[in-house]
């Protein structure tokens, strides 16, 4: 069962076809939700009599902790963490410490999807046992390489897809553009993703004049149709629990240009499976680009093991089969 206190998502339509059933609230928002959202999940508790409550994202963590602490129920519980506390706003910081303390108090186990998540739970507190790390997975049937040429395309397409916010290093992509061109005239830029700072980012192509080489193509869902288009993937990420685009990448035998940061650096190692630039440097990322589209049969190459890698170390079968032990042995 699906237990969605606030209101149900996108997932809503995989989840019944995989016959689970969602129990669903609708509230204007989660705080308005909590209170009610305990006496509903204390409801759901006694009907379906669950062995383990696994929640996902703080708000879902606060509102178990609520309902332990009310009703008293040992029933054991567990979190994912998919992301790292300073991806947080600044105003969620104490609310966040609160929960930490209570979850160390009520969570049998906290699931990282990185070594760098577990780091950081270590460093805000949770001890060392409390942690398992199973990585985020890519369905390699989704993802399959199209039949291309290890030989640079005419019109070379260098793509950025993400959230089109501060940490994602979208701007630092986009000023990477013009000594690019400088080599590359005829090369082309996609990026994919909408977010707060979208309108700053074209604002930003159209001064540097660069806007007939630039295509904003918004928010998307099959980010595999834009990949198998793409010439070489950059991820210029200043903060990344992991870095799934950068795994759709490898999965579908790109070069890929990633951030020399943690998280990105369990997917990339450097000229073996794609290659590391240092963080907030579009000069770097110039540079690498262009390198890269110089020896791009070698890039390919390098590509061609990164796949092999992701498929050996983030399968989502063996990654559902480590999750399903982790239930079995609690």
């Amino acid at each position: 069962r699906i237990f969605c206190f606030h209101k149900s998502g996108e997932l809503v339509h995989l989840a019944a076809k995989n016959n689970i059933t969602v129990i669903s609230k609708n509230y204007r928002s989660k705080l308005y939700a909590l209170l009610p959202g305990v006496f509903h999940l204390h409801s759901f508790v006694k009907s379906f009599q669950p062995d383990i409550i696994h929640s996902h994202l703080y708000s879902g963590e606060l509102l178990v902790c609520l309902y332990k602490m009310l009703f008293r129920n040992p029933i054991t519980c567990v979190s994912s963490v998919q992301s790292l506390r300073r991806q947080l706003r600044k105003r969620n910081i104490l609310t966040k410490n609160i929960v930490d303390a209570l979850v160390r108090k009520y969570y049998r186990k906290i699931i990282a999807c990185s070594e760098a998540v577990k780091h950081e739970l270590i460093t805000n507190g949770y001890g060392q046992h409390m942690i398992e790390v199973i990585y985020n997975g890519i369905d390699f049937s989704k993802f399959i390489p199209p039949k291309r040429e290890p030989v640079l395309p005419e019109k070379p397409v260098i793509g950025f897809i993400g959230r089109l916010a501060t940490y994602k290093g979208t701007d630092i992509f986009i000023k990477a553009i013009p000594p690019v061109i400088k080599e590359y005239p005829s090369s082309i830029f996609w990026i994919i993703g909408d977010g707060t700072e979208k309108e700053h980012l074209i604002r930003m192509v159209q001064d540097l004049g660069i806007i007939n080489h630039v295509q904003f193509w918004g928010f998307q869902t099959n980010t595999a149709q834009f990949l198998s288009q793409f010439s070489l993937l950059a991820v210029p990420s200043l903060t990344e629990p992991l870095g799934i685009v950068a795994l759709e990448g490898l999965a579908m035998s790109l070069p890929v240009i990633a951030s020399n940061i943690e998280g990105l650096k369990e997917i990339i190692q450097h000229d073996e499976t794609g290659y590391l630039v240092e963080p907030g440097s579009s000069n770097e990322l110039a540079k690498r680009i262009i390198e890269v589209l110089h020896n791009y049969p070698s890039a390919c190459k390098v590509a061609a093991k990164g796949n092999a890698y992701c498929k050996m170390h983030f399968n989502i079968q063996s990654l559902s089969e480590k999750q399903l032990k982790l239930y079995q042995s609690l």
